[in-house]
């Protein structure tokens, strides 16, 4: 078993958390993790040992501010002056974080690059809470984010710190074994509409009438959503219902297996669905998605971002709803609704 040696300044939460991406679910090695007084990282086993630098502290006094992003001006480390093998497309590796320092020997490597540091920058978003420019729904636009403004937005820099980190590891302990990698597919469908909300609910109406108004479409569309109100008792299943049935058929043919995620509860009028988990239309449907294999998800409404009583609550009302139609799934995934999200909660 590795021997990992964690400063004391970064022995926290974080630390533990990012260790564990990297050790077990990337590589899938078995490692205990050590307190240090070292300012380095350290892999230990069998005599020999990795050092690795540490330059992005989890506890700094600049914690959160822009003084703790790295430069946009990147530097990089060539891949053929390192002396073990690194598994990548690119001839190069950007340094976020780090020097460009690389030794090895016998029974020692120095990486002067802070992988740790960066793969938790990385994992974490943690630039995200640092950028104030943010779009009307509080995201951070990719022109304002530090790895567009970099040129890196198109790399897969984890996963190439942690094919370097593989490559030092196996030039000192070639028999290490390591998790084998498959390839998979995720398809998802975020479930945010049902059928014709202004079919049966007047606020819906209003807010459709208004926007048409807004779009020069009022008089001739007006018109049809008013007749479809006063004309129908029942919801009227609309184009969204009818692709959900196509998704489930197309990926039936092919033998995929979807992630389906429903919103559950309505944190704003005017942002999040009409439709509610409980119709028997819903109902329906989350049955015909279980009886095929899929898989359900909870679409977080769109101010649960910033509340996490209204986010458990809604987890605790689709969960009712399951139970309710006899489907015995535990609710392991989720997606923010607008893809808002706030790492307070």
């Amino acid at each position: 078993m590795l021997e990992i040696y964690i400063p004391k300044a970064d022995f926290s939460d974080d630390m533990s958390w990012t260790v564990n991406e990297i050790f077990s679910r990337f590589l899938g090695i078995e490692f205990s993790l050590i307190e240090s007084d070292k300012d380095v990282y350290e892999i230990c086993h069998k005599g020999k040992k990795i050092s690795i630098n540490q330059t992005f502290s989890f506890m700094k006094d600049n914690w959160l501010s822009d003084q703790s992003l790295p430069d946009t001006c990147i530097n990089y480390v060539e891949l053929h002056s390192i002396e073990w093998h690194v598994n990548s497309y690119f001839s190069d590796i950007p340094i976020l974080y780090g020097d460009k320092k690389i030794t090895c020997s016998d029974k020692e490597i120095y990486i002067g690059l802070d992988i740790i540091g960066t793969i938790f920058f990385l994992l974490s978003m943690y630039s995200e809470s640092v950028v104030e420019e943010k779009d009307r729904h509080q995201r951070v636009l990719l022109e304002n984010s530090f790895l567009y403004k970099s040129g890196l937005y198109s790399r897969p820099i984890v996963n190439e710190h942690i094919e370097l980190l593989r490559g030092a590891l196996l030039a000192l302990w070639p028999d290490l074994k390591f998790k084998k990698r498959m390839f998979t597919k995720t398809i998802t469908c975020d479930v945010d509409r049902m059928y014709e909300c202004e079919s049966h609910s007047f606020f819906w109406l209003i807010r459709r009438v208004i926007l048409n108004a807004a779009r020069g479409k009022f008089l001739k569309e007006t018109a049809l959503l008013f007749g479809n109100y006063f004309s129908n008792t029942s919801k009227i299943k609309d184009e969204s219902y009818k692709n959900l049935l196509w998704i489930l058929s197309k990926n039936k043919e092919i033998g995929n297996k979807v992630i389906f995620y429903f919103i559950a509860g309505s944190s704003s009028l005017f942002m999040d669905t009409c439709y509610k988990i409980n119709d028997q239309i819903v109902k329906g449907i989350i049955k015909k998605i279980s009886k095929a294999g899929h898989i359900i998800g909870i679409h977080l409404s769109y101010n649960t971002s910033v509340s996490y009583k209204s986010a458990l609550k809604e987890l605790r009302t689709l969960e009712g709803t399951l139970k309710s139609v006899n489907i015995s799934q535990y609710l392991s995934l989720s997606r923010q609704h607008y893809l808002k999200w706030n790492q307070c909660i």
